[in-house]
């Protein structure tokens, strides 16, 4: 479990904390990070952790692996002493492999009602991994909490730009997202909130973590972003850096307009490789280097 950080005028920052996947269970995994910008800081904020687990056919052979390892992350994190609470959301209609789960902070019980069979009936599940993290949105989070979400899911990339929407209003509550989907050959990234002073190093440091090392091409969705710092512009140079040094490449697709004039004052758009729009982003990435 990582800690949490603090940053100046009472604010908070919140680092993922990382679901250990058991052999036969490598699946992509869509990361929520949550950076609260507005509670008060305190001691032992305590962290709500929901699971937002996919149950459709192609996760058939993979569901008890995917409850034994949230349960194993939720005893971990219990004999740590942290003070947490868990919940499950399944999606996947009409497939009942999964139960949901309302927030607990009794690991007994969470424990009974993951491992019980899921119950049926029309609205049991929320029918996509978007639908799901919009129905997590609405837990009854503890005012001070450190929320954070982990779906698992073998094929996140369908929703990465849906998804996307959903950062949209974590952003209106105060949060600041990172959302990554990955297919074979292309990492995906929707960043949602301003960019300022005190959530860049931490954004910075989770971007090289995902984007690091996998030879894949990079999108950095920027249609989120109101508005961006000089600190957050380097950022955005360190990563395009990083990412096309190892021969692969790198697009900022649709920055808002003051990120985008930002960006042109700064002359940097062609450096960063702006695209307006989703056509000319893959445009960019299919063109062979001369």
């Amino acid at each position: 479990m990582d800690a949490t950080n603090q940053a100046g005028d009472g604010q908070r920052i919140f680092r993922f904390v990382d679901i250990g996947l058991a052999v036969g269970l490598l699946v992509a995994v869509l990361a929520v990070v949550a950076i609260d910008r507005s509670a008060p800081v305190e001691a032992d904020p305590g962290v709500d952790l929901v699971f937002v687990l996919d149950q459709r056919p192609d996760m058939r052979d993979l569901i008890e692996g995917m409850k034994a390892n949230c349960l194993e992350k939720a005893e971990s994190l219990k004999a740590a002493g942290v003070d947490c609470r868990f919940a499950v959301i399944p999606f996947g209609k009409k497939q009942h492999r999964v139960p949901t789960v309302a927030m607990t902070g009794d690991l007994a019980d969470f424990k009974a009602k993951l491992l019980a069979s899921a119950e049926g009936g029309p609205d049991a599940a929320a029918e996509s991994g978007t639908e799901a993290l919009e129905q997590a949105l609405t837990l009854d989070f503890r005012k001070n909490a450190q929320i954070l979400f982990c779906m698992i899911s073998k094929t996140p990339s369908q929703e990465a730009q849906q998804a996307a929407a959903v950062a949209s209003r974590m952003n209106e509550r105060g949060i600041t997202a990172i959302i990554q989907a990955e297919t074979p050959k292309l990492i995906r990234v929707a960043l949602s909130g301003d960019l300022h002073s005190l959530n860049v190093g931490e954004i910075e440091k989770k971007l090289t973590e995902l984007l690091a090392g996998h030879g894949k091409d990079v999108i950095v969705d920027m249609s989120k972003v109101p508005s961006i710092m000089s600190l957050g512009i380097g950022m955005l140079i360190t990563i395009s850096k990083m990412v096309t040094q190892g021969g692969r490449k790198f697009v900022l697709l649709k920055p808002q307009p003051a990120v985008a004039t930002a960006i042109q004052t700064a002359r940097l758009s062609e450096m960063l490789g702006v695209a307006l729009d989703e056509a000319t982003a893959q445009s960019m990435l299919s063109e062979t280097v001369a």
